[in-house]
């Protein structure tokens, strides 16, 4: 275990037994936790080339220093990396470096990162080890945490992937401290998710603290990064496989998701693409009765005072219903929603009329 006192939060379910460190320093302290994971002393440390050059080196001398012997592996930053082409490279360079079924696969970086390199690691040989170490916002509270890994796929987003549990994931706060400021906002749009669909008290705290939080005041983003962890752990505890209430935690993706497709990962990152999707989901649960318009104008306005998109330009509405159909969770070719009943409390797996979607689309593109 590790020998500093930072906050440990552990998930444990049928599928998933692995603990969360999280707090400033923690990358420091890696290397000593590896090495009580597998047998395997060789690391292949897979990231993008600028968090390498900031990062790397601690993270890799750490290694060292407990007898590791790494290889980095880096890869293209963007969403359009998160191909099976780039899966393809990294297999080559496990095969190439000797790669054993005890070899350590350390993910640095953001969610396309940790998607990609948990995919290489959850299918190279049947699985290596996997050690996610989030880098952004959104990584640290969502894509690092409940298993699942995917690249993408000209037709849809994250369509091939598999449920791949890490055996770690560290989590060190001082990193965003030099996040760029659009890839900041992302995170807050998934830290706003969690409020929404399963935590009334931190939906208030981000309410109560928005310029706090744009300063990025260390205690404020503590408190934000922790609760929003607790709210994923304990839907992917109840349900680590997506069979039944993880659904909620696509609030806001099934739109979001369509719209970073229907654009090529070029325009939006996922982090405003979801916030036009919670935006414009929340105005489809007014219309169909699910929310009040206090529920909804409160959520907007939250995402606009972040600093966050709520409507979408220069895309025809027919092209996100065409992406949006070939959605991973469409049942029987039918899409569904998650929908928005209160701050706290969602609906999910619901059906939407093809006609209130269109007319929703029309009105605020």
């Amino acid at each position: 275990m590790l020998s500093m006192p930072y906050r440990c939060i552990a998930v444990r379910s049928a599928t998933e037994q692995y603990d969360i460190h999280i707090g400033p320093g923690v990358l420091a302290h890696v290397g000593e936790h590896v090495v009580s994971l597998t047998p395997g002393r060789k690391v292949f440390l897979m990231s993008h080339p600028p968090l390498y050059k900031l990062y790397g080196a601690t993270l890799v001398d750490n290694l060292r220093a407990v007898g590791c012997e790494v290889e980095a592996c880096l890869v293209p930053e963007g969403e359009r990396s998160k191909t099976l082409l780039s899966a393809s490279r990294l297999f080559t360079r496990l095969a190439r470096g000797g790669a054993d079924r005890h070899s350590v696969v350390c993910a640095l970086g953001g969610g396309v990162l940790g998607d990609l390199a948990g995919f290489v690691a959850a299918t190279y040989m049947r699985g290596l080890p996997l050690v996610q170490i989030p880098t952004s916002l959104l990584a640290m509270v969502d894509s690092s945490i409940g298993g699942k890994t995917a690249v993408n796929h000209k037709l849809g987003k994250n369509l091939i992937g598999a449920f791949y549990p890490p055996r770690a994931v560290f989590t060190d706060t001082a990193l965003l401290q030099s996040l760029p400021e659009r890839e900041y906002l992302c995170g807050l749009s998934e830290i706003v998710k969690a409020g929404v669909i399963g935590d009334v008290a931190l939906f208030e705290f981000i309410e109560e603290h928005v310029e706090a939080i744009r300063q990025r005041e260390e205690t404020v983003l503590t408190t934000l990064i922790e609760r929003a962890i607790a709210v994923k752990v304990r839907v992917v505890q109840e349900d680590p496989t997506e069979r039944g209430v993880r659904a909620i935690l696509n609030f806001g993706h099934t739109l979001g998701h369509a719209l970073e497709a229907a654009t090529m990962y070029a325009q939006y990152s996922h982090g405003e693409a979801v916030a036009v999707g919670m935006a414009l989901v929340a105005i489809l649960s007014e219309r169909l009765g699910y929310c009040s318009a206090a529920v909804r104008s409160r959520l907007c306005a939250l995402i606009e005072g972040l600093g966050l998109p709520t409507t979408y330009a220069d895309l025809p509405p027919q092209r996100l219903l065409e992406v949006r159909t070939h959605d991973k969770k469409s049942l029987n070719g039918v899409v569904r929603f998650v929908l928005l009943k209160n701050i706290g409390e969602v609906a999910f797996h619901q059906q939407v009329p093809l006609e209130a979607l269109q007319t929703l689309l029309a009105e605020y593109a």
